[in-house]
């Protein structure tokens, strides 16, 4: 091997390294992986066989990109192992729900609904309601409750509540 190939060979290895770290470097906020937390979790008995959740959370979204929530849906995990899918109260609804039913305290966060957004390098504080057709004796021995949040782009956000 020449001197001339060996110098030339490593020249472009070099540059197409420093290409591959650019383009990662340049595309790294594109990937949409909000974070989020669960803050309150708060069940209020509705009839014998109907209770409401009202989740608060928090979404942070440390991309460069807007998320904008297509879908919500929400399912309870029972200690057997069974699944309960809920219903996603409306935004006006869960305002109603706040003004008849006072033991669900004060409303710390705006309602969460679809087609909401969430600006790139935001954070937002939001409350969902969702009603189960169970007793909330029942929706208290809970494993967990998922709440399922679908970007415009399909990608999913995953809320799990004790």
């Amino acid at each position: 091997m020449s001197k001339g190939f060996g110098i030339g060979f490593a020249i472009t290895v070099a540059a197409i390294a420093g290409a591959i770290w650019w383009l990662a470097d340049a595309t790294k906020g594109n990937h949409l992986d909000p974070i989020t937390k669960v803050g309150k979790v708060r069940i209020q008995k509705v009839d014998q066989n109907e209770s409401i959740v009202v989740l608060d959370f928090s979404l942070n979204n440390d991309s460069d990109r807007k998320l904008v929530v297509r879908t919500v849906e929400a399912s309870l995990d029972s200690p057997d192992g069974s699944t309960t899918d809920g219903n996603v109260v409306a935004a006006a609804d869960l305002l109603n729900i706040f003004r008849n039913y006072s033991e669900l305290g004060e409303q710390y966060n705006p309602p969460f609904k679809a087609w909401d957004e969430v600006k790139p390098h935001e954070r937002i504080d939001r409350m969902i309601g969702v009603r189960f057709d169970m007793p909330d004796d029942k929706l208290a021995k809970r494993k967990d409750i998922d709440l399922r949040l679908e970007d415009l782009s399909g990608i999913v956000v995953d809320l799990k509540a004790k």
